[in-house]
């Protein structure tokens, strides 16, 4: 490889790690302000709602992450399942 293609290589995986990181950061996030908005639920359905608002926002994000090959499939699919027995557990 010649020295301009080293270069962009770098430029591109530099690129791409700050997008991958932005993915796992925010399913984490997302992630904990969902069981944090669990654990103070109270028997109101504006609670219910944006608690499945945050359920569904997740689960559009993993599938996204490993749509783009930032998690692995049976990753996503194991958070998607643990959100899924969270929502089970109310």
């Amino acid at each position: 490889m010649n020295k301009i293609k080293k270069q962009k290589l770098v430029k591109q995986n530099k690129r791409n790690q700050i997008v991958n990181k932005k993915y796992k950061s925010t399913i984490k996030t997302l992630t904990k302000l969902f069981l944090i908005k669990k654990a103070n639920l109270n028997n109101s359905d504006e609670k219910y709602t944006e608690l499945f608002q945050i359920k569904n926002n997740l689960y559009s994000l993993i599938d996204k992450a490993i749509k783009k090959k930032v998690i692995k499939k049976r990753t996503g699919s194991r958070k998607k399942s643990f959100i899924g027995k969270q929502i089970i557990n109310i």
